[in-house]
């Protein structure tokens, strides 16, 4: 039998510039909260966002909108949650 032993350190400030903690949260439940479905479907299922507004911040952001949200990195959550803020402080 092997061992192996893990240090998980706490950071107290961000690793990732997120202008709206709230709006980050929303987005990524919205992606993994139906299973095997692509992103774009996800965010803009019911208690996400509108087909328009995750199309377009899909687009905007460099994300392949057929990717499912487990192919996609934290960063580009970061990125795609921004632009989405961004977006509704417009509106």
């Amino acid at each position: 039998m092997d061992s192996v032993l893990v240090e998980f350190r706490i950071h107290r400030d961000f690793r990732f510039d997120i202008h709206d903690l709230p709006t980050f949260e929303r987005v990524v439940q919205a992606a993994f909260s139906q299973r095997r479905k692509m992103i774009r479907n996800a965010l803009a299922s019911p208690g996400g966002f509108t087909p328009e507004v995750a199309e377009r911040s899909l687009e905007e952001s460099g994300i392949v909108p057929t990717r499912r949200a487990e192919e996609v990195a934290i960063k580009e959550f970061v990125r795609l949650a921004n632009l989405i803020y961004k977006e509704s402080k417009i509106v």
